[in-house]
């Protein structure tokens, strides 16, 4: 072995990881800045209506890519050589998927979403599924070959300039969701033109295919189903609570769950920065993921307790910086402030069963708690409103905890 070639991957990590927490912190700043903006133009009704047609829009997103970039980050992290065809298949697919998305958007909305603007829905969902998705491929391109330095440059691009698109909503004499949809929509087009031409830039002579592959489909499928249900758990609440409750309790609830995901985003770093070793230590069975991950766990578990406990303090301030319409955020907030803590297990715990090829065992068990979140919210968003929906939220993640953890055990002791 060459000397230094064992702490070769430790120290790209560390590096890896430090680009994705400076990223992180920069993404916490930008993402506040336009939540708050946004929120405080459109007010709790507006801002409602408009994460209404979003989380709809996010049920369907993952389809967007098929799960190929995912692929994309497994195949290159482990041959650097099928970049190409892995490039080529994820952004064919993501083109075609996105634009018949798209579509099914519109229908389903108009359903779901009984009287939404039909062109509020197709600028988000043009938005999400294909610009959004688009730019999703890009930053994995660079996450697979362990440039997060680049992913974390064009997420930060990304965010930027939907800040600008926020302080463009500002200068508009009484806005509308639509309105938003347009800046929002141009926002995600720029961040994804700049993805593709740095991905060209740095890949010059980098083949573009125009094929689909009923193959990576198939595998791919895997992997989107599990992030479909990942966003299925955690935005239908917004979806129920606009249908039982009404745009004014959406906002409420929405917006705390915003800062939930906000105060996440250093997690989102390090899970990021890890992704593509869980791949490699997957290679070497469960025992050699789980050894991989334990550290993070830790981490994690860490993170989540103190950014909890700091939610629930600091809660009171939101009315002062949103408006006296989230009000009720306050209260909301505090109750959802355990989700860092689970988040951050059942996520490193899902990697683990991904690195080490146990990707359908992870999404079924998505799949099943989802089902469940579903069920339970049903019945309690009517009867308690948002927090049916903050109860539902907590208890699903709980379980999601308890299944991956006791799934790994259980595989662990079959090897």
């Amino acid at each position: 072995m060459p000397r230094g070639a064992g702490t070769a991957l430790p120290d790209r990590l560390v590096a890896n990881t430090a680009w994705m927490c400076a990223r992180s912190g920069i993404r916490v700043l930008l993402h506040g800045a336009y939540f708050i903006i946004v929120a405080r133009v459109l007010g709790a009704a507006g801002y409602g209506e408009f994460i209404a047609v979003a989380a709809l829009a996010a049920f369907l997103a993952p389809f967007g890519s098929f799960g190929t970039g995912n692929l994309l980050v497994r195949n290159v992290s482990r041959d650097p050589a099928a970049l190409a065809e892995s490039w080529s298949t994820a952004l064919v697919t993501t083109a075609v998927s996105g634009v018949l998305l798209t579509a099914a958007l519109v229908v389903v909305a108009a359903y779901a979403l009984a009287g939404t603007p039909v062109l509020l829905v197709v600028l988000i969902g043009t938005a999400d599924m294909v610009f959004g998705q688009f730019s999703d491929i890009c930053g994995k391109a660079f996450q697979a070959q362990q440039r997060l330095d680049v992913t974390a440059s064009l997420d930060t691009a990304l965010s930027a300039a939907k800040v600008f698109a926020a302080l463009a909503l500002f200068a508009v004499g009484s806005p509308t969701p639509v309105t938003w949809a347009w800046f929002y929509a141009a926002a995600n087009a720029v961040g994804a033109a700049v993805a593709i031409g740095v991905v060209y830039t740095r890949h010059d002579r980098l083949p573009l295919t125009f094929r689909l592959s009923i193959r990576v489909a198939k595998e791919g499928l895997y992997f989107a189903l599990s992030q479909w249900a990942q966003v299925f758990q955690k935005d239908i609440d917004k979806m129920l609570i606009v249908r039982f409750s009404g745009l004014q309790a959406a906002g409420v609830y929405a917006a705390a769950a915003r800062i939930i995901e906000i105060t996440f985003t250093p997690v989102y770093a390090l899970l990021a920065a890890t992704y593509p070793g869980f791949f490699r230590h997957g290679a070497g069975g469960l025992g050699a993921t789980m050894a991989f991950a334990r550290p993070f766990v830790l981490g994690g578990a860490v993170y989540g307790l103190v950014m909890g406990l700091a939610l629930a303090l600091a809660a009171p301030v939101l009315p002062h910086v949103l408006g006296e319409s989230f009000a009720g955020s306050v209260e909301a907030v505090q109750w959802l402030a355990l989700l860092p803590l689970l988040r951050a297990l059942h996520y490193v715990g899902g990697d683990v069963l991904t690195g080490a090829g146990f990707q359908r065992l992870r999404t079924s068990l998505q799949i099943i708690v989802g089902a469940v979140a579903v069920s339970t919210a049903v019945w309690a968003i009517p009867l308690y409103s948002w927090r049916g929906a903050a109860m539902t939220a907590v208890a699903a993640n709980l379980l999601l905890v308890a299944a991956s953890w006791t799934a790994i055990v259980l595989m662990r002791k079959t090897q």
